[in-house]
């Protein structure tokens, strides 16, 4: 396997120190090379290993075959949807964007009415104390 990078080493050991406190505190009978835990960190890291390992093996022979590794700038993909698709995402955005839009604005102005029907209320009460304040007034006079 390729050497280990020295951040991932020092991961591998700081899991390893937390596993090993955490079995202590637990007082179980497993120490830390049968500890399943520990044991599939361990393996994630020899398949790391082993690709780095692969890459960096593969990288040379490739460039002593004359096979380019790396895409030109101006390389673009294959879109993995078509246009017809992305164009039906498209449109169904732009519904529910619209009908969010219209919920909105209802709501809105159903608080708008709220608010005036309230303020119509107040006038209307307004008024009929006015016209009562006057009706008294003329009965003084």
């Amino acid at each position: 396997p390729a050497p280990l990078a020295p951040e991932l080493a020092m991961k591998e050991d700081l899991h390893g120190k937390e596993r090993e406190k955490k079995l202590k505190n637990d007082k179980a009978s497993v120490n830390l090379d049968e500890d399943v835990v520990h044991n599939d960190f361990k393996r994630e890291m020899m398949f790391y290993r082993q690709a780095q390992a692969a890459v960096l093996e593969a990288i040379p022979r490739l460039h002593s075959l004359n096979i380019k590794t790396k895409r030109p700038d101006d390389y673009f993909a294959q879109m993995a949807k078509s246009d017809d698709h992305m164009n039906k995402i498209r449109s169904k955005l732009l519904q529910k964007e619209q009908s969010q839009q219209r919920s909105e604005k209802i709501a809105r102005l159903r608080e708008l009415k709220k608010f005036g029907k309230k303020v119509q209320i107040e006038v209307q009460q307004k008024r009929l104390k006015e016209k009562k304040d006057m009706m008294e007034e003329m009965k003084k006079v």
